[in-house]
């Protein structure tokens, strides 16, 4: 399986979780970390899109993991109705937080509140026991179109 993530530079070859355990995020609350993930590289690009105001240098970054790896799944039907809102939701922080504590499974697939459940984002548990098989494939340059970015 490949997994893909946009990020600045000197985060391409992160596997440690650090920037979401230093910042929380929809799915961990601080001091939990974990990878942020996407099926594809469109949707990467969206993730880190809705949350830019200025063009920055990012990489994209391809991650391999086992097609053995193990997954546990979570559908739009069993979240709760404001999952998509932006703001901090307990629910989801304190989910994504069990899972990687608890670590459930490697990977932890959830629909992506930026294309409406319609795509699907993988959270990486670097805490994890298979976490040692996750390895960096590839890291590139990734310029936004300048459509889409403001330059100031």
């Amino acid at each position: 399986m490949r997994l893909y993530r946009i990020s600045e530079k000197q985060f391409a070859a992160d596997l440690t979780g650090e920037g979401a355990r230093i910042a929380g995020g929809r799915w961990n609350p601080k001091g939990v970390p974990m990878m942020y993930t996407a099926e594809s590289v469109a949707l990467a690009a969206l993730e880190v899109l809705v949350r830019i105001s200025t063009r920055k240098h990012y990489y994209r970054t391809i991650f391999t993991i086992p097609d053995t790896a193990s997954i546990e799944c979570v559908a739009v039907t069993d979240l709760p109705a404001n999952w998509q809102i932006p703001c901090p939701n307990r629910y989801l922080i304190d989910f994504g937080k069990r899972w990687v504590l608890e670590r459930r499974s490697l990977l932890l697939k959830v629909p992506s509140a930026v294309v409406n459940g319609d795509g699907y984002n993988f959270l990486i548990n670097p805490l994890h026991p298979e976490f040692s098989a996750v390895s960096v494939l590839d890291i590139a340059p990734f310029i936004y179109d300048s459509r889409l970015v403001s330059e100031s």
